[in-house]
This record gives C-alpha cells, structure tokens and sequence, in this order.
C-alpha cells in the first residue's frame, strides 16, 4: 500500500512565493522555461493564485516540464528521487536578457542550473542597465523555475 502526491514546486518557485507574501504590493516576475504539458499548466495555475505574473512563463514543445519524483520510506526518509529537468537549460541568454529589459527590475535572482551563457548574459544585461551587482544573486537548485526577477516597489 502506498501513498502518492503531487505537489507544484520546487525550490524556486517556493522561494517565488516568498517574495510575492514578503514584498506584498511588489511586482514579482517569474522567467521560467517550461514544457507544452500539464506540468506547465499547473504550475501556471499554481502562480496566478498567488497573483505571480506568468507573461514570462516560456513554452518550449521539444522538452517536458522539469519534474523531480521522489520515493520515500513510511518514515518520510528519502530513498531514491530520478530528475527531469532538461527544460531548465533552454531559457536562451536572449530570452532572459529581453524579459530583463523589458521589465526592468531592482533585482535579479536567478536559478544557477541554468545554462552558463544564460547566466553570462543575464550579468552582462543587468550590468547594461546598471542594476548594482549586490542586487543580482544565484540560487543552485533544481526546480521548476528558471530566473526569478524581482521589483521592488
């Protein structure tokens, strides 16, 4: 006998939802690169009712949404986890850098498993548009989430 759950997440995403609740009243942007599946709608869904922008939220058909399957014990002790998370790496450097220049943050948080040029450029982007490198960070996750851009009010 066993139990299943899905639940919408990923380090990233909760880290998200702690900004929108700490920064209430701020503009929270999302840049993440997910599949053309039902992941993706769910974790769309899962945003917008904390009032997360989504416009940002990119599709690509080729990969599956980044998912993370975890087995535990009766416990609760992890046993084994298998990760699917190609999709991570195929938000561009161009697709950051515009979502950057268009929404024009005070800060930049980003995941750091996301491609090397993409971090080149979203440095090289926040540089540019002089958002001080204090205000620009790197989470090391796994997730669904790619970059997170924050505006503060």
């Amino acid at each position: 006998m066993g139990l299943h759950r899905f639940r919408p997440g990923g380090f990233v995403m909760e880290t998200t939802k702690n900004w929108v609740a700490h920064l209430a009243g701020a503009d929270v942007y999302l840049v993440a690169m997910v599949g053309d599946d039902p992941f993706a709608n769910t974790i769309k869904s899962e945003l917008e009712k904390i009032n997360m922008n989504t416009e940002y939220l990119l599709s690509n058909p080729d990969y599956g949404s980044a998912v993370y399957n975890t087995i535990h014990n009766y416990d609760g002790d992890l046993v084994a986890g298998v990760a699917d998370m190609d999709v991570v790496e195929q938000l561009t450097p161009s697709q950051a850098s515009d979502a950057i220049v268009r929404i024009q943050p005070k800060n930049v948080v980003f995941d750091g498993g996301i491609a090397y040029e993409t971090i080149a450029g979203i440095t090289e982007t926040c540089s540019n548009l002089g958002i001080p490198g204090k205000n620009i960070n790197s989470l090391y996750t796994a997730s669904y989430a790619t970059d997170l851009l924050i505006n503060e009010p």
